[in-house]
């Protein structure tokens, strides 16, 4: 195995998830194999690497209590390009602004927030891994029925995701975290 970033180790956190739990959404199971830490300057959330039953993969991204199951999906170019309208550093520019429509995946979205963000620690596996306090540029994006896009540039590699916003129950998650007063 090749050492792709430099992070830190995480430790124990309030999520209910961890390495091995399973669950279950729209009939396809799944299995989380790894966690990033991502931060900003205003707070921190968990982005969980998903491993389905048939091979292929996405995220389960967990925030103040929401999650969001989502996949890659083709990176729109028109949108990734270098200008000055968001810079990263000085090295790649996103031409996203908030209230701006997009299409991913044949669906309208909703530009909802623009901001930098860095990945602050990492466990398990990973698809890739930036190094930590590297700057990402991110992009969540929002659909009228509740579709959830996300577009980012990382290290001026373009990523987009196309999802959903979920329930806890919706995941029939098994093998999770447990906390004292949790019913």
């Amino acid at each position: 195995m090749e050492a792709i970033g430099k992070v830190a180790q995480l430790v124990e956190d309030l999520s209910p998830f961890q390495i091995g739990t399973t669950g279950r959404i729209d009939g396809a199971g799944f299995m989380i194999c790894g966690r990033a830490k991502m931060g900003w300057q205003g707070g921190e959330w968990n982005e969980w690497y998903l491993l389905f039953d048939d091979g292929s993969d996405g995220w389960l991204a967990e925030a103040q209590g929401f999650y969001a199951i989502n996949i890659a999906t083709e990176v729109p170019m028109q949108y990734v390009a270098p200008t000055s309208d968001v810079k990263l550093a000085g090295r790649l520019d996103l031409t996203l602004n908030v209230g701006q429509i997009v299409s991913l995946s044949n669906c309208q979205l909703t530009v909802v927030d623009v901001k930098r963000v860095a990945c602050i620690g990492t466990e398990g596996e990973l698809p890739r891994v930036s190094d930590m306090l590297t700057y990402i540029l991110s992009a969540d994006l929002i659909g009228r029925d509740g579709t959830y896009g996300c577009i980012e540039i990382h290290d001026r590699h373009p990523y987009a995701f196309i999802g959903r916003y979920v329930e806890w129950e919706e995941l029939n998650a098994v093998n999770f975290r447990q906390f004292e007063g949790w019913s």
